[in-house]
């Protein structure tokens, strides 16, 4: 499956409130002297940008979710014809 990252609002403001705005952001990534921080950091980016494709398709097709969800829990229950018989 392929996504797209995309830059929105939501996404904007998590940037805000993690670095304080979007010029931080940049500084921090380029000043950052541990590789392993930044690689955090990076990841951290990217996960944010392509679940905002994710919610804007999950926001369109909102029926999309119960149908799956519906299909994957499906069961088919046949009966069998029982005779009128007595247990016990």
């Amino acid at each position: 499956m392929e996504y797209k990252m995309v830059l929105t609002t939501k996404a904007t403001k998590a940037i805000a409130k993690r670095y304080g705005s979007l010029e931080n952001l940049g500084e921090k990534l380029m000043k950052t002297e541990n590789f392993e921080i930044a690689l955090d950091e990076i990841i951290w980016l990217i996960t944010l940008l392509a679940n905002q494709s994710i919610l804007i398709h999950n926001l369109r097709n909102k029926n999309a979710i119960m149908a799956s969800m519906l299909k994957g829990t499906k069961r088919n229950v046949e009966s069998e014809v029982s005779k009128n018989e007595v247990v016990g």
